[in-house]
C-alpha cells in the first residue's frame, strides 16, 4: 500500500516508536516525532523531521498521530494530540492507572471514530491462523496461553526499560495484548486470580514471572503464564474442545518461526502452519495499513481499558 503526500507524528522515538517511524517512511508518510530524550535519534534521523515541542506536531496539521511514549505519559499526549484533526492511534497499555484510563476514556467519548489502540497481535499470523480455525474445535472446554523471554534481550539495557519500572511496567502490563488476544477469542474475560513474583536477576522492579487465571462469560476456563526471564522466545494459546485441541506455537527472534495444528486421537488431524518464518515488522505493517483505511480490526478504546483493569487487579 503505498501513501503520497501525507504527514505523520510519532510521540516518542524509543524502540517501538522507531519502528514505526521506519514503517510510515516506508508507506510513503512525511513523518514528524516529538521525543524529550531523542533516545534513538541518531538512527532515524534521515527518516524524520524532529520538532522541538509537542505544539509545533500540531500545527505541522499531521493526518495521523501515533502516540508511542511511557504510559504514564500517554493522557497528556493525547490531551495535546487531540487538538489537531488527526487521527489517532495509542501503544499498549492504554494507560499506568485506572484514574488515567478513565480520562482517556472521556477524552475519546468526544472524539469517537479518531482514536484507536494499538493491538499488533491480532494481525500476527499464527494468531490468525488459530482463531481462523478454532471453529473446528466445536465446544470449547480450556485455554492456555503463555509467553517467555528475557526482557534485557527484548530491549536492550543502554534504553529505558519501561516495563522493568515499578508502577509502569511489569510482565503483565508489557504483555496487555497477549490478554487482548484472548479478549479477542473469547470475549469479555472475568478475572479470577494471579500469582506474581520477582524470580530473576536484572534488578527489575516490577513483577518479571505471572500466572493469571481467568475465564469468559460462558465459564471457559483460561489461564495464562508470563515472564521476563527466559533467554529463549516463546509464545503461543493452547485451546482444549470436544473436537481436538488447537495448539499455536511461536519460538524464537530472528527468525520467528511460527507452528498451528490441530490435534485429535493420537495424531495431528491438521497442520495449518509449521516451522513458518515471521517477521514482527510484518504485523505492525498490517496494523498500520488497517489503521490509516478501516480500523476494522483494531482495538477500541473499551476493550482496552477491559484489559487494562484485567491486567491492574492481577498486579495487585
Amino acid at each position: 500500500m503505498e501513501v503520497t503526500k501525507k504527514k505523520a507524528v510519532v510521540f516518542g522515538c524509543g524502540s517501538i516508536g522507531s519502528k514505526y517511524i521506519d514503517l510510515l517512511s516506508k508507506l510513503g508518510f512525511l513523518v514528524g516525532c516529538y521525543d524529550v530524550k531523542k533516545i534513538d535519534s541518531e538512527l532515524i534521523k534521515d527518516k524524520v523531521t524532529f520538532y522541538d515541542t509537542a505544539k509545533s506536531c500540531i500545527d505541522s496539521k499531521p493526518d495521523i498521530i501515533i502516540i508511542s511514549t511511557p504510559p504514564d505519559t500517554h493522557l497528556s499526549c493525547l490531551e495535546i494530540a487531540v487538538k489537531s484533526k488527526a487521527k489517532i492511534l495509542l501503544e499498549k497499555p492504554l494507560a499506568a492507572s485506572k484514574e488515567e484510563a478513565q480520562n482517556i476514556l472521556k477524552i475519546y467519548q468526544n472524539n469517537k471514530g479518531r482514536i484507536w489502540c494499538v493491538a499488533n497481535m491480532r494481525y500476527h499470523n499464527g494468531f490468525q491462523t488459530l482463531d481462523k480455525n478454532i471453529k473446528n474445535l466445536g465446544k470449547i472446554y480450556s485455554a492456555t496461553s503463555y509467553f517467555s523471554h528475557r526482557l534485557s534481550q527484548m530491549r536492550p539495557k543502554a534504553k529505558n526499560l519501561y516495563a522493568a519500572k515499578k508502577n509502569e511496567g511489569g510482565v503483565i502490563l508489557d504483555c496487555v495484548h497477549d490478554i487482548d488476544l484472548l479478549y479477542k477469542l473469547f470475549g469479555k474475560l472475568l478475572f479470577v486470580n494471579s500469582w506474581i513474583a520477582s524470580l530473576g536477576n536484572e534488578k527489575i522492579e516490577a513483577e518479571d514471572y505471572a500466572h493469571l487465571w481467568l475465564k469468559n462469560e460462558n465459564g471457559i476456563h483460561i489461564s495464562m503464564q508470563l515472564d521476563f526471564l527466559s533467554r529463549w522466545k516463546s509464545r503461543g494459546i493452547k485451546i482444549i474442545g470436544e473436537n481436538g485441541t488447537l495448539v499455536w506455537e511461536s519460538n524464537g527472534r530472528k527468525p520467528e518461526l511460527v507452528t498451528v495444528k490441530f490435534y485429535g486421537t493420537d495424531r495431528v488431524i491438521e497442520t495449518y502452519l509449521e516451522n513458518s518464518p515471521v517477521s514482527n515488522d510484518l504485523e505492525y505493517n498490517e496494523m498500520l495499513i488497517d489503521f490509516i483505511s478501516e480500523c476494522k480490526n483494531l482495538q477500541t478504546v473499551e476493550e482496552a481499558l477491559e484489559i487494562l483493569n484485567l491486567a491492574l487487579m492481577a498486579r495487585v
